[in-house]
């Protein structure tokens, strides 16, 4: 599940907002149409050029938790926010499971500073 929190008024231009993005955990996460087992798995979110990462989830298997939290700025140019979703294999490689594009529309053309957050659920 992926929060998009309040949007901070002291970042807020008519260009740029501040987002929270809290990545609390995935379900049912397969690779070649099996569910993962033993895979450590994390999350990368990117907003234009920036990108944050989660920790990684070693015991979750196809269920990873996250809770992971990050704010992050957003320029009104952007179109997407991209969230990945990997595994890390043995040799330390990390192979990318899948992948969500939010348009950024659902929610740049709000201007209420008393936005308290949207609940967005992604399939990947």
């Amino acid at each position: 599940m992926i929060y998009l929190g309040r949007i901070d008024p002291l970042f807020y231009t008519t260009m740029t907002k501040t987002l929270e993005i809290d990545i609390r955990s995935a379900e049912g996460l397969k690779i070649n149409r099996r569910l993962i087992k033993k895979k450590k798995t994390f999350a990368v979110v990117k907003i234009g050029e920036k990108s944050r990462s989660s920790d990684l989830d070693d015991s979750g298997g196809s269920n990873p938790t996250w809770n992971f939290k990050s704010e992050m700025p957003m320029k009104g140019s952007v179109q997407f926010i991209s969230i990945e979703v990997f595994y890390r294999t043995r040799c330390g490689r990390d192979k990318k499971i899948g992948e969500a594009r939010i348009p950024a529309t659902d929610f740049m053309g709000r201007n209420d500073d008393d936005v308290h957050g949207f609940f967005f659920f992604f399939f990947v």
